[in-house]
């Protein structure tokens, strides 16, 4: 029996995907946070930078995948 749209946009590999998406923007934001928060431990201004343009890089590209993610 052939599947409908709805089963086949569902499938495990689809499923698998979007858990990877979210885990990976939550990791990232939460680095993003994190970094904010350490902001007197890190001893070098660009050394802080840097990691706040990675992190929010990072956090921007996987919410932009969550706009092209189809089901």
């Amino acid at each position: 029996m052939a599947k409908t749209s709805l089963q086949r946009s569902h499938s495990k590999w689809s499923n698998f995907k979007l858990t990877m998406l979210c885990v990976l923007a939550s990791f990232f934001s939460f680095a993003f946070l994190l970094v904010l928060a350490m902001r007197d431990k890190i001893a070098k201004d660009y050394v802080f930078y840097i990691l706040i343009a990675a992190c929010a890089l990072l956090v921007i590209l996987f919410m932009s995948l969550f706009s092209k993610f189809k089901r």
